[in-house]
């Protein structure tokens, strides 16, 4: 568990670039939130868990971005 505070800086920030440096080692990571906003991390090595009804989770990647979003 890490804990980073820093002024100026929102939650996605931090998120954003552990994400990033994970990318660049070509590692794998999921990211659960229920912010739409994390959802422009998606990737081939970023998935996002999304919280649904009933406890479950949605796996949210590039293609799912797309579809729901068209970008």
């Amino acid at each position: 568990m890490i804990s980073v505070r820093q002024a100026g800086y929102e939650a996605d920030d931090f998120l954003a670039t552990a994400v990033a440096r994970q990318e660049r080692k070509r590692g794998r990571t999921s990211l659960a939130s229920a912010d739409r906003d994390m959802f422009q991390l998606a990737s081939e090595l970023a998935t996002i868990l999304q919280p649904a009804k009933g406890g479950e989770w949605t796996r949210i990647g590039p293609n799912e971005v797309r579809a729901r979003h068209s970008v």
